[in-house]
């Protein structure tokens, strides 16, 4: 029988190779406007990350679902060029600075990303989960209890604001990109500052630069990634999105703080 990390994998990979085919890849990597060390939260099945290393970038990926990581390691070859695949975060060290793609779990590993991996840019695109996700231990000690998507992406963004502002220099990105509804200009700027209360973006030195939104018509007909995590199983992802958007939240970094994380 297929674990629910196969059919994440699988259902994944479909909707990857159609962002791919769409160009939605290459949008994602305009909205990044500075640096050249990049940190890829979720390499997914490496298309992404091959898109990035192709613009120039240089990349450290973390993945935690075995099934992506070595689909990421084919889809990467066609690079032919040095790319470490290794199995934790701490291998990392040797490889300092250079393209890497890690086994590792963003969640439970954050002490070794800010000690380990170079990067002056964060980006985390298109979070996905698989749909047991909610017996894994270490979500279950953050809080994740509610068995549904919007809070799992809350918890991955906590994560990151949490741990990437320790290391991240001012002036340094995070970008993170969602499929959404369509907004008007009155709920771009609604969000921005919206998205800056309900994380606490100030607390970290940080805040919303801009919000960009590309129209991509009905989300439900991209083929692939249909569900979230739930008691039962797995069930339809969200309802129909017939103005859907990819949105682009670039958030810098504008001043140093002192946390005890």
């Amino acid at each position: 029988m297929e674990s629910s990390e196969q059919y994440y994998s699988r259902t994944w990979e479909i909707s990857s190779l159609a962002y791919q085919e769409l160009g939605f890849y290459e949008w994602c990597i305009g909205k990044i406007n500075r640096g050249t060390h990049i940190l890829e939260i979720g390499t997914g099945i490496g298309l992404a990350t091959l898109a990035l290393i192709k613009a120039g970038f240089i990349v450290s990926s973390l993945e935690e679902n075995v099934y992506n990581f070595e689909k990421a390691k084919k889809n990467l070859l066609v690079l032919k060029r040095d790319i470490n695949y290794l199995n934790s975060i701490n291998e990392a060290r040797q490889y300092f600075g250079k393209n890497n793609i890690i086994l590792s779990n963003f969640i439970t590993d954050w002490n070794e990303v800010v000690n380990v991996i170079k990067y002056d840019t964060v980006i985390c695109w298109f979070v996905g989960v698989h749909p047991m996700a909610h017996m894994n231990p270490h979500l279950i000690e953050l809080g994740y209890n509610k068995r549904n998507f919007g809070h799992y992406r809350s918890l991955i963004y906590n994560r990151i604001f949490q741990v990437i502002s320790i290391r991240l220099e001012v002036g340094g990105i995070i970008n993170l990109i969602e499929r959404i509804n369509i907004l008007t200009s009155e709920q771009i700027e609604e969000e921005r500052q919206s998205f800056d209360i309900d994380y606490d973006l100030e607390r970290y030195g940080l805040t919303v630069e801009k919000i960009e939104q590309l129209p991509i018509g009905d989300i439900s007909l991209i083929p692939g990634i249909e569900t979230i995590p739930v008691e039962q199983g797995a069930i339809p992802l969200e309802e129909k999105v017939p103005n859907g958007t990819l949105t682009s939240y670039t958030i810098v970094k504008y001043k140093e703080v002192k946390l005890d994380v």
